[in-house]
């Protein structure tokens, strides 16, 4: 400290170094410690002196260190060791510090009334004060800063102890006896010289040790943090491995136990169905009964007879005891650069081709190893619905979506989680669905190339026939119809669904009340609803595909409503569900082949 704050410091010490010395004589008991306790205490003050000065309840603070401290030296067993000259026994060592039961050092006492009661108890007196009595006296002699006749002293004998003028029942003498004890801290009592230096000193030296105490606190907290993030949870975001091609196929390992009489059963299916056969170096990536499928799963990778790396999906025909199917035959996959395989398709449960009434639609999802989770979403769920997985997963999930789910509303997302406590799964991927199966509509890819006001013109494969009505979608659902096709240049122009020209019947997904929309020129009008049908905001709105088999399955969605349909009208507006302002990439639905 300089300046000003050290002349504080040292008026303040000047001033509270003998009621201090008092008080803390009470309570040790003995006048070393007690300045030993005073000394300790003043260094804390000096060290929060700057925040001190601004407030008013100096005293209070250093009363409360005062007692603190000592609280904190009585708790050590060295508090409690008494240095004697010889060693002695018990009695001898109550005499030897002036607690006899005749008389003591100063010769107050001429024997105790009480028997053998310790001199502590009252000897000289028939009557002893009360305790709040007592502690008046001790509390107003401790603070008196000018002793005068009428404050009380305590008894100066060496065998009496200050502290048991608070804690026994009777442990002071008479008033008298009292007031002539302790002459020596009844007068004034002053520091010596050079004390002030001493408690700056002291001061400094607490002030090192507490910046080395903090700096250790701050060095442990970095070492607890920077455990957190290599252990707890924090760190890179992991990466996944791709798994060393087989050949010209998936290196995966298979996902758990693979029933070799599946393999078997499947195998000859294959071969049988696919002129292609017999099929060879057949590995399995599944072969399982899948207890939430109800239903055996088996995915198979081999050479046909040209020699050709195909992959197969079998499932089972719950009409003919579940006999396996195969429901479709593919090229194999890039064996570097695929994360997951999988089918979406209603006809995965009865026979070949056929959706089974009541059935939903079925996606079937395989990933690679080292993904610790799966999920398969769609669209034609509400996104409310859909979460992050908060746990792992198989590498085989087989989901049941509603009969309007297809492949191209179905997303695949893969996540790894690491092996530490607290860490969150990273998405690793996320891709569309696959369809294929016997039987189902199939989706040419189209790009757009241009835009004309309600109309967009896109680019598919010329090796796909595309036809006028045929629907345009996307993930999130209808972007419009095809209304012209030039074949030579695989161009296709479609109307939008907001456009003046388009028109369609439509129902809600759910609830089924029937309706048709109209475009407006930039918004989507479900009309023609009956008055007593119910049509609440966000009611989802679908379509029916022309090229699938019934008016349920695949349907798309094409909006929502922008609000609950008032009683008795037969209109509302939808809320298109697909970003028409930002489209580059589309399906067009054709017709199955098969």
């Amino acid at each position: 400290m300089r300046g000003r704050e050290d002349e504080e410091v040292t008026a303040f010490v000047r001033a509270r170094y003998g009621p201090l010395v008092r008080t803390a004589f009470l309570l040790c008991g003995d006048r070393g410690k007690a300045e030993d306790l005073v000394q300790t205490t003043l260094a804390k003050t000096v060290v929060a002196w700057p925040r001190l000065r601004r407030s008013e309840g100096i005293d209070h603070y250093v009363q409360r260190v005062l007692v603190n401290t000592f609280v904190t030296w009585r708790r050590r067993r060295s508090w409690w060791e008494q240095p004697l000259g010889r060693l002695v026994d018990s009695q001898a060592r109550d005499e030897y510090v002036g607690w006899s039961s005749g008389t003591c050092s100063a010769g107050r006492w001429t024997g105790c009334r009480r028997g053998s009661a310790p001199p502590s108890y009252c000897a000289s007196t028939r009557t002893c004060p009360s305790r709040t009595r007592r502690r008046r006296w001790v509390v107003r002699w401790a603070r008196s800063k000018v002793f005068h006749p009428g404050a009380c002293r305590l008894c100066g004998s060496t065998g009496l102890r200050p502290t048991l003028l608070l804690n026994t029942r009777c442990a002071v003498h008479n008033p008298t006896e009292l007031r002539d004890g302790l002459a020596e801290l009844a007068e004034p009592v002053i520091p010596t010289e050079g004390y002030e230096g001493r408690i700056m000193r002291r001061a400094d030296r607490l002030r090192a040790r507490r910046r080395v105490a903090a700096g250790a606190a701050a060095a442990v907290c970095l070492a607890v943090l920077v455990t957190m993030v290599r252990v707890v949870g924090f760190g890179s975001t992991p990466q996944l491995a791709a798994s060393p091609p087989d050949g010209p196929f998936l290196g995966w390992s298979a996902v758990g136990d693979v029933d070799a009489g599946l393999v078997r059963k499947a195998t000859g299916v294959w071969d049988r169905t696919n002129s292609a056969g017999p099929h060879t170096a057949v590995r399995a990536l599944v072969a399982t009964h899948h207890p939430g499928f109800g239903s055996a799963v088996v995915v198979l990778q081999g050479y046909d007879e040209q020699g050709a790396a195909r992959l197969a999906f079998f499932t089972g025909d719950s009409g003919a005891a579940d006999a396996l199917r195969m429901r479709v035959d593919r090229p194999a996959p890039d064996p570097v650069q695929t994360r997951v395989i999988s089918l979406v398709s209603p006809r995965l449960t009865g026979a070949v081709g056929v959706v089974a009434k009541g059935t939903y639609v079925i996606a079937i999802a395989i990933a690679m190893p080292g993904v610790t989770a799966v999920r398969v979403s769609t669209t034609a769920v509400d996104d409310q619905m859909i979460q992050d997985p908060d746990g792992p997963t198989s590498r085989l999930v087989v989901e049941r979506f509603p009969i309007e789910a297809t492949a191209q509303t179905v997303t695949i997302a893969g996540f790894v989680k690491p092996k530490r406590p607290f860490a969150k799964a990273t998405k690793v991927f996320e891709v569309p669905g696959e369809d294929g199966a016997t039987g189902d509509v199939r989706a040419v890819p189209a790009e757009v190339v241009s835009r004309n006001g309600q109309q967009i013109v896109v680019a598919y494969p010329k090796d796909q026939v595309v036809r006028q009505g045929q629907l345009a979608v996307v993930a999130g659902g209808l972007v419009g119809r095809v209304t012209a096709v030039d074949a030579v240049r695989g161009q296709a122009t479609v109307d939008l669904v907001t456009s003046n020209g388009f028109t369609g019947q439509v129902y809600t997904s759910i609830s089924n009340v029937p309706g048709s929309v109209r475009g407006t020129g930039g918004q989507l009008v479900m009309e023609g609803i009956p008055a007593d049908g119910d049509v609440y905001q966000t009611n989802r709105v679908v379509m029916p595909d022309p090229s699938q088999q019934s008016n349920q399955v695949g349907a798309v969605t094409i909006g929502r409503a922008s609000a609950d349909k008032a009683a008795g009208a037969t209109t509302v507006e939808l809320t298109p569900t697909a970003d028409l302002a930002h489209l580059t990439t589309l399906s067009i639905m054709t017709p199955s082949a098969d």
